[in-house]
């Protein structure tokens, strides 16, 4: 994993629960969008986003548009997550 992305990481584990799962969201996408997908959280994230934390959820579930399994590897490699299962 390159510096810059280590110390984003690194910073998004400083913030307030409550907001940390958005903040990741836009940092993956951002990094997705680079390689043209489109990134679109659901799920408990969005409902934690929407009420302030009154819900929290510990996970992070996207939908992929545009996704290729290779392209989705290198960018999730590229932050030091392997893939576990085929």
């Amino acid at each position: 994993m390159n510096k810059k992305h280590q110390e984003k990481l690194s910073h998004i584990t400083e913030l307030s629960p409550s907001i940390q799962p958005i903040v990741l969201a836009a940092f993956l996408s951002k990094l997705f969008q680079e390689e043209g997908i489109d990134l679109t959280v659901v799920g408990g994230a969005v409902v934690q986003f929407y009420t302030d934390a009154l819900y929290v959820t510990h996970d992070l579930d996207v939908i992929l548009r545009g996704d290729t399994i290779e392209l989705i590897e290198k960018v999730m490699y590229g932050l030091g997550f392997k893939r576990t299962t085929t």
